[in-house]
């Protein structure tokens, strides 16, 4: 992963830490919604709490990279276009396994619209160590918003609705090398919302993204499979498969997202 040019440093985000907890600053931009609304991306929001709640929970794996075992987020009413804060606390934490919280928030709003849960655990791998500078890195500079959407930044394909595809390339990799867990839930988001809402005239989009990452997706595409498992008014559930066609088919991912109508 080279961190000069990855995907991350361009959603607007900045973090700071502290022994067991982060703070951190973004803004809403029409660049990190769902194509055609101004409903931020369920993976951009969890794209965030992923890396604040990541950093914390290697500080408790070190030297042992800290990998991503699965991560809820619910957004819980839209937010505006703007800025916004979120804080980042520790729930558990031990040498094996840490649970964080990240809450999003508004400025000058204290009701969070959006809560992420993630669940992370020290890599069994020998190969994957961190690198000597992890108390130097607890905080993050800010850089450019992206100039482009989100799904058009991280190369997503989608070849129909409720199948979708991205390509490994290396800034869109985590530090073991492997498919970022944000790009894996920004693919089967997609597949979520567009499955969702083919056929209809409502769009649909992802306010409750609940991930399960099974293995790492080594070599790639990765590649989304969605099934609706009921639309009912309003709301829509479907889950998703995601395959690493590179390694035979290989299961590496699992989500459930509930979807609302928009419009």
């Amino acid at each position: 992963m080279d961190p000069e040019t990855h995907f991350s440093l361009e959603l607007g985000f900045t973090h700071a830490f502290e022994e067991d907890s982060g703070r951190g600053h973004g803004t809403i931009a029409p660049e990190l919604c769902v194509p055609g609304t101004a409903f931020p991306h369920a993976a951009v929001l969890l794209t965030f709490a992923d890396s604040a709640t990541g950093m914390l929970a290697g500080l408790a794996t070190a030297p042992q990279v800290a990998v991503t075992v699965d991560f809820r987020l619910r957004i819980v009413r839209q937010p505006p276009f703007g800025p916004f804060e979120s804080e980042t606390r520790i729930l558990r934490t031990g040498r094996t396994l840490t649970v964080g919280e990240t809450v999003f928030v508004t400025a000058g709003d204290p009701a969070p619209f959006a809560v992420a849960l993630g669940t992370f655990v020290a890599s069994p791998r020998p190969a994957d160590e961190q690198p000597g500078h992890v108390e130097a890195a607890r905080s993050r500079p800010q850089r450019p918003i992206l100039s482009v959407p989100f799904t058009e930044r991280v190369a997503l394909e989608i070849l129909e609705p409720g199948v979708g595809e991205v390509v490994l390339r290396e800034d869109l990799t985590n530090s073991t090398g492997t498919i970022q867990g944000g790009v894996l839930a920004i693919l089967g988001e997609m597949a979520a919302h567009t499955l969702a809402s083919a056929g209809s005239d409502r769009t649909f989009v992802v306010d409750d993204l609940d991930i399960r990452y099974l293995r790492a997706a080594r070599v790639g595409p990765a590649r989304s499979g969605a099934r609706l498992l009921s639309v009912d008014g309003d709301r829509a559930t479907a889950e998703v498969e995601m395959r690493d066609t590179g390694m035979d088919d290989r299961l590496v991912g699992y989500v459930l997202a509930g979807c609302r109508a928009l419009f």
